[in-house]
């Protein structure tokens, strides 16, 4: 085991894209308007400025899959803006398999790889990597360990989808040999009466709970473990986009009918229009703006200091964020009555903290 590390956060933000919000079905209208423009016009971009107006540092990871997809020069571009800026890049693994279809988990991590290598080049340090939304997340684990990855962040949907032991834990753990995953920080909102529910939120922009009590429960989370804690908050950077929603039949076929004869991987991948109604991209959100300003102001201001990337993925220094007690798990509650938030320890494997964290996200 690793000698154990402070007290620390980290701020992730997964780059992804959802094609069917852009203006047009073409890679460089997805990508100017989600990712990267050159101008700070991109939502990853702006998420980047953000961070860097705050003081703070944050960890990309890069749906490889989609930038080799809707343009690797843009994506390329990206990747400079963001290490320019000082930022920490990585791989975000996605829900589909939009390169090659039907092909295994270990062939697809190959051309991840592969694709990698020519976006981000020799970059020092050891390979960081997030886990996605999406299906096999478990096998994915696994193929990962097996490619010498030594930790990943795990999104609340991918933790979720583990093994029942592993889905509700809420410090650093490792789901098999050689691999430590760290979730991203969650509370439970517990309810104010009997018939109200428990409610599982995550520290990021996108939940307005959280993003409201952001200071109060980075400092309440980092409580739970004594002296070694790790606080990871995520932000969803398309939730900057200004989003509006469209009823038009013709609109939706021509679109549809476009992606499937002219962009196949497209159409592989779902990234079509309801008839029903639709949503398109329009520029940011001056709201969502100074709500994610807001968020990392006060994080900033709540002082922990910021974890090294090194400490998560090099195979030396990861054990050490795993918890000395292999017994209790720290929970932290935001009781809805009074409003506050108090932290606890209960068993791991006990069936009525089980049947307790069974709750919605």
């Amino acid at each position: 085991m690793a000698a154990p590390h402070a007290n620390a956060m980290i701020i992730s933000v997964p780059v992804v894209a959802k094609p069917e919000l852009a203006n047009e079905p073409t890679g460089e209208s997805v990508l100017t308007t989600q990712w990267f423009d050159g101008q700070g016009g991109g939502a990853v971009e702006q998420a980047a400025a953000l961070l860097e107006e705050a003081g703070l540092t944050g960890w990309f990871f890069i749906d490889v899959e989609q930038g080799s997809v809707l343009g690797e020069d843009r994506t390329a571009g990206l990747v400079r803006r963001l290490v320019d800026g000082g930022h920490r890049i990585g791989i975000h693994i996605g829900a589909g398999n939009i390169l090659q279809p039907d092909v295994s988990i270990p062939a697809r991590l190959e051309t991840i790889m592969t694709s990698w290598a020519r976006l981000a080049g020799q970059d020092s340090g050891p390979l960081g990597v997030m886990l996605g939304a999406g299906p096999t997340r478990a096998a994915w684990g696994e193929a990962l360990a097996a490619a010498g990855v030594a930790g990943i962040v795990i999104s609340r949907a991918a933790q979720s989808d583990l093994a029942s032991w592993a889905s509700w834990r809420t410090s650093p753990f490792a789901p098999r040999a050689n691999l430590v995953a760290f979730p991203v920080t969650t509370f439970l909102s517990t309810p104010a009466h009997s018939r109200d529910r428990v409610v599982r939120h995550t520290l990021s922009n996108s939940d307005a709970l959280a993003a409201g009590s952001a200071e109060q429960t980075l400092a309440a989370d980092l409580q739970l473990s004594g002296s070694q804690r790790l606080a990871i908050m995520e932000i969803d950077a398309l939730r900057l986009l200004h989003v509006r929603t469209v009823k038009d039949r013709l609109q939706a076929r021509s679109w549809n009918l476009t992606v499937r004869r002219a962009l196949p991987s497209w159409y592989r991948a779902n990234w079509k229009r309801s008839l029903r109604k639709f949503y398109v991209a329009e520029g940011l959100s001056a709201i969502q703006k100074q709500l994610l300003a807001r968020m990392l102001s006060a994080l900033a201001d709540a002082g922990p200091q910021l974890a090294s990337w090194n400490s998560l993925f090099d195979r030396d220094s990861v054990t050490g964020w795993l918890a000395p007690d292999p017994v209790f798990e720290g929970v932290l509650e935001h009781r809805r009555g009074p409003r506050r938030l108090r932290v606890s320890s209960i068993r791991r494997y006990d069936n009525t903290y089980r049947r307790a964290l069974g709750a919605k996200s």
